[in-house]
């Protein structure tokens, strides 16, 4: 399943808000996923220096995540597609190719 980025803005030093929105980010992805739209969330990177959070989650759409984000309460700077490597759990946890 393809995997879409939000981005957001949140501020150095913003830890604990980062807990709350990947909770929130959570409890929509399953509520959207409920009500028959598949969606999970995977995850969250603050880049504090930058001000950033950026969100993943794994969708068929860019609209899908755009709207997961939407409902967990944040404003998304913008939403891009992203690769990631794959991995195997029984190899030795690198990225296969």
């Amino acid at each position: 399943m393809p995997i879409f980025l939000v981005e957001t803005y949140l501020t150095l030093g913003s830890a604990q808000r980062r807990t709350d929105r990947d909770r929130a980010a959570q409890a929509a992805a399953e509520a959207m996923t409920g009500d028959g739209t598949p969606v999970r969330f995977a995850g969250s990177i603050h880049i504090p220096a930058d001000e950033l959070c950026l969100f993943a989650f794994d969708t068929e759409a860019s609209g899908i995540a755009e709207l997961a984000a939407e409902r967990a309460g944040f404003d998304a700077l913008r939403v891009v597609h992203a690769v990631a490597p794959a991995f195997d759990p029984t190899k030795d946890g690198r990225p296969q190719p």
